[in-house]
């Protein structure tokens, strides 16, 4: 029978680091042989190349989800809940927020109380106390949707009391119980534009003072305009607080028209949202 020592020259002869059987004629014999392994890490060079794969794999990802939440804002209802982030979706007030506007489907027609189309009415107010009573009245009447209606109100040069009362006038409709009366968004602005005609019929209306005062009411009217015009509006309505007469059916009348522009009377005015000029009539 072999001896230990034959048997392990026998195997480092062959020169195999596991285990083998031995066989001759009616035995067996098993020796575990081991052989030391080692170990060989990667190279630095190997793990700084990977490691710059990841990283620039990461940041190119994290670009591309930027730009897509900038540029496709519905992208946001999709990512931002799959990420926990819903919270993100609301708009604080105190952050400025960026705002998309569909506007594809969003313009004047010539029946647009049957199409929810929203409509700005602006109105300048100097010295109009006296007024006042008389304009809600007729505002009141009003047969397009109220809810469809925002109010921009310009109070500027007055020395009465007319933006108390109109205060309370507001208060008054949007606290009306009919719920048909409250308008939409309404806004009331006070901004001087040194405006020093008098407001009695020969002033007003006397050739020497038309220049100056045509002008001055050109550029509080513009003013008015471009601070309370919306993407959502389709169409704008002038109206003096003075107007006696108006039919209740006076939107509806005008849009049944269709045109860009059209004015009744010299009172007021009537524009579609696509003419680019301002227009400034009384």
């Amino acid at each position: 029978m072999p001896t230990d020592r034959a048997i392990h020259s026998l195997f480092h002869h062959i020169g195999t680091a596991t285990p083998h059987w031995f066989l001759r004629s009616n035995f067996a014999y098993l020796s575990p042989l081991k052989k030391k392994l080692r170990f060989q890490p990667r190279t630095q060079p190997a793990l700084r190349w990977r490691r710059k794969i990841l990283f620039r794999m990461c940041s190119i990802s994290t670009i591309a989800a930027v730009i897509l939440l900038l540029i496709f804002p519905s992208f946001r209802q999709v990512l931002l809940p799959s990420l926990g982030l819903s919270a993100l979706l609301r708009d604080d007030p105190l952050i400025s927020t960026v705002k998309h506007y569909d506007l594809s489907n969003v313009q004047g027609t010539a029946r647009g109380w049957e199409k929810e189309e929203r409509l700005l009415m602006c109105v300048p107010l100097r010295d109009a106390e006296v007024h006042l009573p008389m304009f809600f009245s007729h505002l009141r009447n009003f047969t397009y949707p109220h809810r469809l209606i925002d109010l921009a109100f310009l109070v500027s040069d007055s020395k009465d009391h007319t933006l108390t009362l109109l205060k309370k006038q507001l208060e008054k409709v949007q606290a009306d119980p009919d719920p048909l009366q409250p308008f939409g968004e309404i806004s009331v602005i006070e901004k001087d534009f040194g405006q020093k005609v008098q407001q009695d019929v020969e002033n007003r209306h006397g050739f020497a003072a038309q220049a100056g005062r045509r002008k001055t009411m050109a550029q509080a009217r513009n003013w008015l305009l471009s601070a309370t015009l919306r993407p959502y509006h389709s169409w704008v309505y002038w109206r003096d607080a003075d107007v006696e007469t108006a039919p209740p059916t006076i939107l509806e009348d005008l849009m049944r028209h269709n045109k860009d522009v059209i004015v009744p009377s010299k009172s007021s005015c009537w524009s579609w949202l696509n003419v680019t000029v301002r227009v400034a009539i009384k």
